[in-house]
């Protein structure tokens, strides 16, 4: 008798622990990229060649070439000729106004 309603408590237990309620609420954030859609002309088009300018904050700096392509953060990309390393010459600058350097939330267009 004794062992029996052991058994049975046992089985209560058992059976009564399916119904407790779980009330972890638990919140995830998602980032969704969108794509952007132009054509290759409308592209080009966002892109200003001007005059060789002097480096006034620069950011990264990347090597095409006997080129160097630096970074001007928020401003665009000055493009410098590398040939002769002891005295590189500034050869353009691509104006892009829709760019961002360092820790910033878009990365360099042509970069």
């Amino acid at each position: 008798m004794k062992q029996s309603v052991c058994f049975l408590l046992l089985f209560l237990l058992i059976s009564f622990t399916s119904c407790f309620k779980d009330d972890c609420i638990s919140h995830q954030k998602f980032v969704r990229f969108d794509p952007i859609y132009k054509t290759a002309n409308a592209i080009r088009s966002e892109f200003k060649v001007g005059q060789a300018q002097e480096l006034k904050n620069p950011g990264k700096i990347y090597v095409y070439g006997h080129y160097l392509l630096v970074n001007e953060i928020a401003e665009g990309i000055h493009i410098i000729d590398n040939r002769n390393p002891a005295s590189p010459q500034n050869v353009f600058f691509y104006h892009d106004s829709r760019q961002y350097g360092h820790g910033g939330e878009r990365k360099c267009a042509l970069c």
